[in-house]
């Protein structure tokens, strides 16, 4: 009886969820060392897909770090509002976090809240990767959007003018609010200010997207 040899590569299944953004992945262990073929095949689903998602991947903080940490170089959890106590890279998102951050009540447009993280920094993290611990039977849910396809889609005049656009990013409470003692002692003692044209390119995939 002869016995097939499945290659590396075909353990990573890679699922699309729509027509531009989003795949989940499956058929590799997340709490394991990857192979280099392993990381080959979801570093470049996250470039085609922007944002890939594990399900059933019950991770420790220290697995958490250990593979994100075969992806590059790892930044502080938040150069601003901290870290989880004895995990420098990992950064607690609690559903209560904002409650002392900011008084009275944010002016809500239909673009409020959509971000990239950390593009305060001179060098923003390559990519975020989340870990869902307590999750909600409903609600709750984070969504994503893909920049380079709603940059392609613009105008040609349009896209000439913002290409030319640049903007200063630092943290600030949201309009309409103000920000607690506690996140102005925290803004300016860990003060990120910096200068991004509003489109850039990506080194690898070499599409351009609003910053």
């Amino acid at each position: 009886m002869s016995t097939a040899v499945v290659p590396e590569e075909a353990q990573v299944v890679v699922k699309p969820l729509s027509a531009h953004i989003g795949a989940e992945i499956s058929g590799v262990d997340l709490s394991r060392p990857l192979t280099p073929a392993q990381i080959k095949a979801i570093r470049g689903a996250l470039l085609e897909w922007r944002v890939i998602f594990f399900r059933e991947q019950f991770l420790s903080h220290e697995q958490h770090v250990a593979f994100s940490a075969q992806f590059g170089e790892l930044t502080v959890g938040h150069p601003v509002f901290g870290h989880v106590e004895g995990h420098p890279q990992i950064y607690s998102i609690s559903r209560f976090r904002k409650a002392t951050r900011f008084e009275g009540e944010p002016l809500l447009r239909p673009w409020t809240g959509w971000h990239t993280d950390v593009t305060a920094a001179v060098n923003p993290p390559f990519a975020s990767i989340l870990r869902g611990v307590t999750i909600p039977p409903f609600g709750g849910d984070t969504q994503w959007t893909n920049l380079v396809v709603a940059y392609e889609k613009l105008s040609a005049p349009l896209r000439a003018f913002i290409d030319g656009l640049r903007g200063v990013h630092r943290f600030a409470a949201p309009q309409g609010a103000r920000g607690t003692d506690a996140f102005d002692k925290a803004v300016k003692d860990q003060t990120l200010v910096s200068e991004h044209p509003l489109v850039r390119v990506h080194p690898e995939t070499g599409g351009a997207r609003f910053t």
